[in-house]
């Protein structure tokens, strides 16, 4: 089964003390399921049966790629008062490349919390520059004003969590579950928000393997009942997610070691100085196998359109990405596995090209008339491109052209 989005930012492992697959199961499930980021989210040492507090001080020493997949090490930590208090804190928490923040049970937050109280408490965590995602926002035993909530999440950058299994779990019990609290709140806790310019992401909150094959008429009976569209939750596009979550960005698997420029998902890159250190080009997004290439890249714009002589295709997504120099290599590395026969992809920097095909790479130069004619060449009748769509010359002056 397919899964309906590209990043799933909760889930869990055996290490939570209470879900049942492995990393690699894990990992791998996501990769049969189509997902291209996958947060594994442990739950914090203050939950019984949960990791101690070292256990998340190992984060860096994870790959970043598992079968495919980018895997994103991350806590669902827990809040321990209305203060909004985590119980992982202070440098611990600056190694978990994903922050999750929820309220629990089996916890120390007080069972005699009130709305105002719970409100207070995941607010103030969503103001917490450490947190990424407030999980499972409103549920029975943890009730929280949605308007106060969504407008601090919206302030902050703070992505809202729809939490399928909370949902799954009204809908198996009622299919018509529109008056339940939990969905009527949410509903009205979705819509101050995006009101607000706030983005919300959809995730499983798997606790096993097979619980990664969301399909597609889960999240569409879900968003149903929430009155949201699926095509607009951030989960669908890596450029919005890295805007939030900064180990998303290239050469950020691990946030102590280096900075990168981001420019905002949505946006058009910037008329400022240009940083003659990158590499820039544009990726179709369907001309790749998967979209883990994406999570590799700071994916700077979007547009779509037609190919030229192929029309009939229909109209794909073209990507403009930067890559810094120091990755570069290891970006090349996986496109030329990545990309499909019959396509191609291409990176410029300064008077320097790198042109991708299917198990083939072409370092050029600008002037060297010779070749550019052999990567045209190649292109054309080794993968059957248009030789319209090869006009390599014109990309050294404008990448993103």
């Amino acid at each position: 089964m397919t899964n309906a989005f590209s990043a799933d930012l909760h889930s869990h492992t055996i290490a939570s003390g209470h879900a049942f697959s492995t990393l690699d199961d894990m990992a791998r499930a996501a990769a049969e399921a189509g997902i291209t980021v996958l947060g594994v989210t442990e739950h914090g040492p203050a939950m019984d049966g949960a990791p101690h507090a070292g256990f998340f001080d190992m984060a860096g020493r994870l790959p970043p790629i598992l079968h495919g997949v980018r895997v994103l090490p991350g806590i669902e930590a827990n809040i321990l008062d209305r203060t909004g208090r985590l119980d992982l804190t202070g440098d611990l928490l600056e190694f978990p490349q994903l922050v999750l923040a929820g309220l629990h049970g089996r916890t120390p937050y007080p069972s005699n919390a009130t709305l105002v109280d719970n409100t207070d408490a995941v607010v103030r965590a969503a103001q917490n520059p450490a947190v990424h995602v407030i999980a499972h926002p409103y549920r029975s035993a943890f009730p929280v004003d949605g308007k106060i909530l969504a407008e601090a999440a919206a302030s902050t950058g703070t992505l809202i969590e729809v939490n399928l299994w909370v949902f799954r779990s009204l809908l198996e019990k009622a299919p018509d579950a529109s008056a339940d609290p939990v969905v009527s709140q949410t509903r009205l806790l979705l819509e101050r928000l995006q009101e607000c310019g706030g983005r919300y992401v959809l995730s499983s909150d798997a606790h096993h393997a097979s619980e990664l094959h969301t399909t597609r008429a889960l999240v569409s009976a879900v968003c149903r009942l929430l009155d949201i569209r699926e095509d607009n939750a951030a989960s669908r596009n890596l450029a919005e997610l890295a805007a939030a979550i900064p180990a998303l960005r290239p050469g950020r698997a691990d946030t102590r070691l280096q900075s990168w420029p981001l420019a905002a998902g949505r946006e058009e890159p910037s008329d400022g100085p240009t940083d003659h250190r990158l590499w820039r080009g544009v990726f179709i997004e369907e001309s790749l196998e998967n979209l883990s290439l994406l999570a590799a890249v700071n994916v700077v714009g979007a547009s779509s359109g037609s190919l030229e002589e192929e029309g009939d295709r229909g109209e794909v997504t073209f990507r403009r990405v930067e890559v810094p120099e120091e990755a570069v290599d290891a970006v090349v590395a996986e496109a030329v596995q990545t990309i499909k026969e019959g396509w191609y992809l291409h990176l410029v920097r300064n008077d320097h090209m790198k042109v991708v095909f299917r198990g083939k790479v072409f370092s050029l130069q600008r002037g060297d008339s010779d070749a550019l004619q052999a990567a045209v060449d190649y292109g054309v009748q080794r993968q059957g491109i248009k030789e319209a769509q090869l006009g390599l010359a014109r990309l050294f002056a404008d990448p993103f052209g």
